[in-house]
């Protein structure tokens, strides 16, 4: 990409992004991924776009970190296993978090928010999708354990519902469990038997500073204000102001 001729303005799909391969470890902290989603092979392994990708028996530790306009999806957890703080996932072409296959993952006061671009669609994938299977062609699927907690998150956007939970299919010995406390949900009112729910708000907007130029910050008056727990939140948030009391999501309140 010619980045002169376009007027270096940042388009999706410009690089891959990080491919935690098969048992591999990583730290990721205070790193901003732009302008990235595309695909790249590694030996046999299946291509699926993603600014991360972590793959199985993979961990990886994530805080004070951005994921933005990416062609395709934010963080992808591929039976890998996750633990993000202090994150923001946005403006991504694909869903801006996909737990496919089971694995094990928390995220903790991140927020994933999608609102589509003319560069970055948003038109069918909502912003979130967990999942313990994953089916390479509709035909074929494959399973895993599955383990999701997600505690003081936003999952926001455009869409009529912007987050997916699902075990269709899964056989005898596969199990599956997410708990979401005091999280912000933009979701149907399906409530999943595996999911355990605890003191969340549903389709409340966050009341963001200007989605329109990607400003994720609350604003006052914003229902995240005050709503998450109050205990297991941590001190600082994604700017690395200190946390005076217990908000939803990667930004503290005003």
């Amino acid at each position: 990409l010619d980045r002169a001729y376009f007027g270096y303005v940042g388009y999706p799909g410009e690089w891959c992004g990080l491919w935690f391969v098969p048992l591999s470890t990583g730290r990721i902290s205070h790193a901003v991924f732009k302008n990235c989603g595309n695909g790249a092979a590694y030996y046999q392994y299946s291509i699926i776009p993603a600014a991360i990708r972590v793959d199985t028996g993979a961990k990886v530790t994530m805080d004070h970190s951005i994921i933005e306009n990416s062609i395709s999806l934010g963080i992808l957890g591929f039976q890998g296993d996750v633990t993000a703080t202090n994150c923001l996932v946005h403006t991504t072409g694909g869903q801006a978090l996909a737990v496919t296959m089971g694995g094990t993952d928390t995220f903790i006061n991140c927020t994933f928010a999608n609102y589509g671009t003319p560069r970055t669609s948003h038109a069918n994938a909502g912003t979130v999708a967990i999942l313990d299977w994953y089916s390479p062609d509709s035909r074929n699927y494959y399973y895993g354990d599955l383990s999701v907690l997600m505690r003081n998150c936003i999952v926001y956007g455009s869409l009529d519902s912007e987050i997916v939970c699902d075990t269709t299919g899964s056989p005898t010995g596969i199990h599956a469990g997410i708990r979401m406390e005091n999280c912000l949900l933009k979701m149907g009112n399906v409530r999943e038997p595996f999911i355990t729910f605890e003191a969340c708000l549903f389709n409340q907007d966050p009341l963001f500073k200007n989605t329109g130029d990607e400003d994720f910050h609350l604003t006052a008056g914003s229902p995240a204000i005050g709503a998450g727990t109050p205990s297991g939140f941590p001190s600082d948030d994604l700017d690395s102001k200190p946390r005076t009391g217990s908000d939803i999501g990667c930004y503290r309140g005003p």
